[in-house]
């Protein structure tokens, strides 16, 4: 977060509620950023669409929410990690 700050992005304040928590929020730069890293991640997903087909960009989506839902997505860290051997 601090990088942020410091780039002008976002001000840390503390929260109203309770001050030991930290309340973020977008600068107008921060809000400028965005709306330019949107623009361009809207368009990155529309290319792809086009060039790797939308119903194979869909299941593609599909596939990876399935994972990251998962318990894949969030090993047992009690448990050691088996190996294959392989």
């Amino acid at each position: 977060m601090l990088p942020l700050q410091r780039d002008g992005l976002i001000r840390i304040a503390p929260a109203a509620a309770d001050q030991r928590a930290k309340q973020l929020s977008l600068t107008k730069a921060g809000e400028q950023r965005l709306r330019a890293a949107a623009k361009l991640w809207f368009a990155a997903q529309a290319r792809f669409d086009r060039v790797f087909g939308a119903r194979r960009a869909k299941d593609l989506r599909a596939l990876m929410a399935e994972v990251v839902t998962s318990d894949f997505a969030a090993p047992d860290q009690t448990k050691p990690a088996a190996h294959s051997g392989h």
